[in-house]
């Protein structure tokens, strides 16, 4: 026959199994939100961010040297004049001027009506 003492002890056994089957603790799950919302940010600026880096041909023959900074969207024509990308719009400085453009399927058109197209990809 099952005594006083063995049903509570099996009564404080269940208690523990449910203590510890519980919820886990709020900055566990934090940690666990944070740490995931990081590693998607890393892999979509390493591997899925569109990069406009590359060898870019004019119009007229003219070709340019683009090197993008997918972290912070900069960029740098020639290694001279330095600019910055925001979706699909290109802007650079050459001295005071700025130029600003619309970037899609490999062609930048500029709103001076020139346009890039891109030759060689990095």
């Amino acid at each position: 026959m099952v005594d006083q003492q063995d049903i509570e002890d099996n009564l404080t056994n269940v208690k523990y199994i449910v203590r510890r089957s519980e919820n886990p603790h709020p900055m566990t799950l934090i940690a666990i939100v944070v740490i995931t919302l990081m590693v998607i940010c890393y892999i979509y600026k390493t591997f899925l961010k569109p990069n406009i880096s590359g060898i870019w041909q004019e119009d007229n023959g003219s070709k340019y040297t683009i090197t993008h900074n997918k972290w912070d969207d900069s960029l740098s024509v020639d290694g001279a004049f330095y600019g910055v990308i925001r979706g699909n719009l290109v802007a650079y400085y050459v001295r005071n001027k700025l130029f600003m453009g619309i970037w899609l399927n490999d062609t930048i058109e500029w709103t001076d009506g020139s346009r890039w197209v891109n030759t060689r990809g990095y």
